[in-house]
Order: structure tokens, then C-alpha cells, then sequence
């Protein structure tokens, strides 16, 4: 067991770097990267604590009851030289130094140097369990697994916080918190997540997931077990599989605005305490969002969209709603013969050209009826006779002798207007 508070940079010594030591950073840990045939470090005024052990196992970097007490950084491969903490935070990717630093080409170069027979050792997998962060923790570099289980960050944790503009996202393929706790604010934003999983967290400060791809190896982006304890942010994030949240307590403020989910969203299991913003979400009617989300979450989102006063959104929602209900019906029973009529007919009130387009069949066929039964004997071109088909109101000779065709006209004129009427009232409802 060790703790490290120094360091000392050696070349060519006896002390190998990888010993599954023991240790706590308490003061600042510089590693320089300019001599590239340091191969060992050793760590001055050292101490035995029980505080956890760290190794290297094939390419993951494995910590584990691990305190960080100075800030650390995960960053890019041509960072080379640590300067100063102030300047990483300015955004300057070049020249820094930082606080319990690891990065790749650290790893790299002090695992396997460089040299003409042995080509340099990648480090891409960082495993965090039971470590405890006291500083401010980042991300930046493109990375093939990250995961976190039973850590507490007492600080922010940021993951791209290095602008690189809109047409870089950071690339993680994997990146998982378990049983983790966040004390102040998470930053996600503009990363290329291939799979996320956030399980039995809690979040006491602010979570922000701005602009990310978001997808999932497995059926869905699980969000599970979450106290989300005040603002949640999921503006312009695309959810390419379908997300999950159950078990997941938003007691502040939420939005998703123009968020696109392209395979679905579950919030049955919820708990959302203040008002969620959906606003000019995107995705959710197409098929495959149709058949992975659930009627009570189209129902959610239709309340949410109401209780802001977005009546226009509300009614989008409560047709996929009534098509959800539909789906849960028994084929041949009454209510799926309303329920499909009303789909046919108007799309659920979301269609105005269809009660339209019933209207002009419904009075060609009646015409085409009394004609083929005798019952129609006009003299005026068919094209001009028709019309008087399309009036509910209109009550010709020819329906005395037809008393059923005349039945079936108004009936289904009557219906199909109404259909007409609340499609038109859906988008100028106050």
C-alpha cells in the first residue's frame, strides 16, 4: 500500500511503473513527456495507507478504491507537455498540467517506449471502481471503454469540455456509470456514444447531455434507478436506439428540445415532478418509435405539451396515443371498430383532406348506387348531378324509393363532416 504526493521522473531505473500498488494522490502528479525513453517512476515520500490498488490489465487501465484528491484528465494522444490547470480549463489543448494526470500516450510511453522492436502500447479501456474524485474530472479524448462503478465525483465531471466545434463529436464506444454518485454539475456534450448505460445514480447538481449520438449495443439506452435532483438536459440529442427511462425521478426542471428519437422512448416508470419541455421533439411518430413506445408515455408527453399551452403538439401526441390504445384492443371488438374508423377517416383528428376525400367518394358512390338500382333518372351530366350527394342536408326525390341508400349517405356524411370539423379545430383551439 502507498500514498503518492510527489513524484520524481526517472530513466532507465530498476522500478518498474506497473506494480498493482496501493495509492492516494494528495498533491500534484507531473509526468513529463519530453525524455521518450523513461520507462519507470518512482514516488517519493511514500506511505502505507489502505486505500486500493491500480494495474494494467491487456489495454484497460484499471483503478480501484482509488482516492484522486487534484483534478484528472483523460485527453488526446498529441497532448505532450502539462503546463498549467488554468490554461486546460481556457481550452488550450497543447501545453497543461493537471493534477493527477493520465493520458493515452503516458500510458503509452512509460508502459512500452517507443523504439524500432517494440511498437508503443495503446491504453483505450479505463475502469473507475469504488474511486472517490474530489477535484474536477474530464474526458477528452476518443476512447473505447470508460466505465465507473461505485465512484463519487465531489466535483464537476466534464466530458468533451475542449470546443472543437460542431463537426467533431468526442468518440466513446462504451461508457457506463454504476452505483455512482454526483455531487456537482455532469456535463455530456457533442460525443459519439456507440453505448450508454446510467444505473442506480444520483444526481444532486445539474446533468446536461447536450448534442450527443447516443446509441446502445443492447435493445435500449438504459436510464435505470436515477435521481435526477434538479435541471436535466437533453436539448438536440439523437437517440438512435430506443431510451429507457424506469425507476428515474426528474425533480427538477427537464426538457428534451429537438431531441430526435429514432427508435422510441419509455417513461412509463417515471417520476417527473416539474414540468418537462418536449418541445419540437422529433422522431416519435415514425414506425419504429410507434411500435417501442407505450401508450401512457405518448400520454405523458401529450399532458406535458398541454400544461405549457402547446395545444398543437398536445394533439399530435394524443393520435399516437389513440393509436397505441387501438393496438391494445381486441380485433373484432366495438371499440376497435370506433378506433379504426376514427384512424381511417382522419387520422385520428390530424388529417383534414381525408374526411375531405371521404366526402367526394361517399357522394359518387351514393349517385352510382341509385343509378345502378333505378332510382336516379337525371339528365344532367353525371359530373353535375354528383354534387348533390355531398350535402347532408339534401333530401332529392330519387332517395324515396332507396330509404336505406338515403340512411347510409347522411350517416356517413354526418360522420365525415364532424371528422372535417375537429381536424380543422385541432390546430385553432385556444
Amino acid at each position: 500500500m502507498a500514498v503518492f504526493r510527489s513524484s520524481n521522473i526517472l530513466a532507465n531505473s530498476n522500478f518498474p511503473l506497473i506494480a498493482a500498488l496501493a495509492y492516494r494522490i494528495e498533491k500534484e502528479v507531473f509526468i513529463e513527456m519530453n525524455d521518450s525513453s523513461v520507462r519507470n517512476i518512482i514516488f517519493s515520500d511514500i506511505k502505507e495507507k489502505d486505500t486500493g490498488n491500480f494495474k494494467v490489465v491487456g489495454k484497460a487501465y484499471i483503478f480501484e478504491n482509488v482516492t484522486f484528491t487534484s483534478t484528472t484528465v483523460l485527453i488526446d494522444h498529441d497532448i505532450k507537455t502539462p503546463s498549467s490547470s488554468s490554461e486546460y480549463k481556457n481550452g488550450k489543448k497543447n501545453s497543461f498540467k493537471v493534477a493527477g494526470y493520465f493520458a493515452m500516450n503516458l500510458v503509452s510511453d512509460l508502459l512500452n517506449p517507443q523504439s524500432e522492436k517494440t511498437p508503443p502500447l495503446e491504453i483505450d479501456i479505463f475502469m473507475f471502481k469504488d474511486c472517490i474524485f474530489k477535484e474536477d474530472f474530464f474526458i477528452d479524448s476518443h476512447l473505447k471503454e470508460v466505465s465507473f462503478v461505485g465512484c463519487e465525483f465531489e466535483k464537476r465531471i466534464y466530458i468533451n469540455s475542449i470546443n472543437k466545434g460542431e463537426s467533431e463529436n468526442l468518440i466513446i464506444e462504451k461508457l457506463s456509470f454504476l452505483n455512482t454518485n454526483f455531487k456537482d454539475k455532469f456535463k455530456l456534450h457533442n460525443s459519439t456514444l456507440s453505448d450508454l448505460c446510467i444505473r442506480n445514480c444520483n444526481f444532486s447538481n445539474n446533468a446536461d447531455f447536450f448534442g450527443c449520438e447516443i446509441s446502445s449495443l443492447e435493445a435500449e439506452i438504459k436510464f435505470h434507478s436515477i435521481n435526477f435532483n434538479k435541471r436535466t438536459l437533453f436539448g438536440d440529442v439523437i437517440f438512435k436506439s430506443k431510451v429507457d427511462f424506469k425507476y428515474v425521478t426528474f425533480m427538477g426542471y427537464v426538457h428534451f428540445r429537438k431531441a430526435t428519437f429514432l427508435n422510441g422512448i419509455g417513461l412509463d416508470y417515471s417520476n417527473i415532478e416539474k414540468e418537462v419541455n418536449f418541445y419540437n421533439i422529433k422522431g416519435l411518430e415514425s414506425k419504429a418509435s410507434v411500435n417501442n413506445t407505450s401508450q401512457e408515455t405518448y400520454r405523458i408527453i401529450k399532458h406535458q405539451l398541454k400544461s405549457v399551452g402547446n395545444t398543437i403538439d398536445s394533439n399530435k401526441y394524443h393520435s399516437l396515443e389513440l393509436k397505441k390504445k387501438k393496438h391494445n384492443l381486441s380485433f373484432f371488438s366495438l371499440d376497435y371498430i370506433v378506433f379504426f374508423l376514427h384512424g381511417l377517416c382522419s387520422n385520428h383528428s390530424q388529417s383534414w383532406l381525408r374526411p375531405i376525400a371521404g366526402i367526394v367518394i361517399i357522394g359518387c358512390l351514393t349517385y352510382f348506387l341509385l343509378l345502378f338500382f333505378g332510382a336516379c333518372c337525371n339528365d344532367n351530366k353525371w359530373y353535375i348531378e354528383v354534387f348533390k350527394y355531398f350535402s347532408i342536408i339534401s333530401n332529392e326525390e330519387c332517395f324515396k324509393s332507396s330509404p336505406a341508400i338515403f340512411l347510409f349517405n347522411k350517416l356517413t356524411l354526418g360522420y365525415l363532416y364532424y371528422q372535417f370539423l375537429t381536424a380543422i379545430r385541432k390546430d385553432t383551439k385556444m
